[in-house]
């Protein structure tokens, strides 16, 4: 078998369906995760044992590696695999047993030589020992993506050249041109141009498709403006694993009406410009609903930052390089506003 090293980037766990997780574990759940990731991106073995059993490993389609993976990486295939990473991020967590966990979400590799890149979904079995929580096994099930469901990470087609300091204008009032369906499809008639603005208005009979930008980005940083409805709630979603047919699975910076949708009213994690369901912004800074908002994305390899109304209020690193991936704009079936939409690549 071919042994490779995987970086996961992962932030945060949330609870899912079966036994409750108490908030202690919960935490220390989300501790070893990413510690665990931490070590595996920086090949240190001795890490790598301190937070695993001794009969962990990690399996996935044409990648395999143990807690004794540290000495045998680059043994078979140094050149192909030389490099690659897996992103991956832990959106859910369920406690099976008083000591048994399960962590779940979705990975992405980076730099495959092989072919195209795998994504699909992400399983993480942790123990509890001595107190302490470790990892027994972690598994990657690749999607098949020629059934059309899941829709593989890819440009559809270059933006237009950039201009002054670098930026790109995916939106100026005027025109779609930068946009398309997830699957390369025609925009839906949920998304119009009114008085200059880029209008998301779900109506009966209108697929319910988020858009995506034609081209691709790793290190970037977006600007945006964008108000929502009362109780209405939406997001703009950059490092993506892989795109479905109506919208995408990746880090989502969280657009809402704090004080009306019910997500955010009960949840920090959902509120805006939180990284939605796994970091709570560091302070409000939203307006009210209808209200105008500017945001800005910063993406500069493993550093990730989000600003709102001109306060940074999401800072954080990943564990893998940045992912080259469209970003969505998402069609969360309520009124969303957006304007001057630019972006400048940092890479």
């Amino acid at each position: 078998m071919t042994c490779v090293f995987i970086a996961i980037a992962t932030r945060g766990l949330s609870q899912t369906d079966g036994e409750r997780i108490s908030p202690e574990d919960l935490a220390a759940i989300q501790t070893t995760v990413e510690r665990l990731l931490v070590a595996v991106n920086d090949r240190d073995a001795k890490a790598v044992y301190a937070l695993t059993v001794p009969s962990f490993d990690a399996r996935g389609e044409n990648m395999w590696f143990d807690r004794d993976g540290q000495s045998r990486f680059g043994r078979s295939n140094a050149s192909l695999y030389k490099g690659v990473e897996i992103a991956a991020l832990v959106r859910g967590a369920r406690l099976i047993t008083n000591d048994v966990a399960l962590a779940e979400g979705f990975f992405r590799t980076t730099r495959w030589l092989a072919g195209d890149d795998p994504a699909g979904s992400l399983m993480v079995t942790l123990v509890k020992r001595d107190g302490k929580w470790l990892a027994a096994n972690a598994r990657f099930a690749s999607y098949r993506f020629s059934d059309g469901s899941t829709i593989m990470v890819k440009p559809v087609a270059p933006h237009s050249a950039a201009g002054s300091e670098g930026w790109i204008g995916l939106f100026d009032g005027s025109s779609l041109e930068a946009f398309t369906g997830p699957a390369g499809e025609p925009v839906s008639g949920c998304w119009r141009i009114d008085q200059g603005l880029l209008t998301l208005d779900p109506q009966p009979g209108l697929p319910n498709r988020s858009i995506r930008t034609k081209d691709t980005f790793g290190s970037f940083e977006l600007r945006f403006d964008w108000k929502v409805a009362a109780k209405a709630n939406s997001g703009v979603k950059y490092r993506l694993f892989y795109l479905h047919r109506s919208d995408a699975s990746g880090h989502e910076y969280q657009l809402a009406d704090d004080a009306g949708d019910p997500g955010a009213i009960q949840n920090a994690t959902e509120r805006s410009g939180a990284l939605y369901n796994q970091i709570a912004p560091s302070k409000p800074a939203v307006r009210p609903a209808g209200e105008w908002n500017s945001s800005a994305i910063i993406v500069r390899g493993r550093h990730c930052e989000h600003w709102l109304n001109g306060e940074k209020v999401v800072e954080y690193e990943t564990n893998s390089g940045p992912l080259v991936g469209p970003l969505v704009f998402q069609n969360h079936q309520s009124q969303a506003w957006f304007r001057d939409v630019k972006i400048r690549r940092l890479d």
